[in-house]
């Protein structure tokens, strides 16, 4: 997994996975909530899927593919353990 900032000072989190991996539920909700917060987060299964995600993250253009699909929040992952 990577952390780091981008130029503009937002925070930048990248899960990496292997081409056929899933994040967990719980790694999908902390990409998300990064995200909803300003940061620059998603899964990465390439080189190319950071340049694309952070590249679409800079023109503000949707989230990249890789971060398709709802999870659960976290009051609903709380709520079954």
């Amino acid at each position: 997994d990577i952390i780091g900032q981008l130029k503009d000072g937002r925070a930048l989190f990248v899960e990496v996975k292997r081409p056929s991996g899933k994040p967990t539920p719980e790694q999908q909700v902390f990409l998300d909530m990064a995200s909803d917060n300003g940061a620059c987060a998603f899964v990465a299964r390439s080189a190319d899927d950071v340049f694309t995600a952070i590249g679409q993250f800079s023109t503000g253009k949707e989230k990249p593919a890789s971060q398709a699909g709802k999870p659960q929040r976290v009051s609903q992952i709380t709520e079954q353990v």
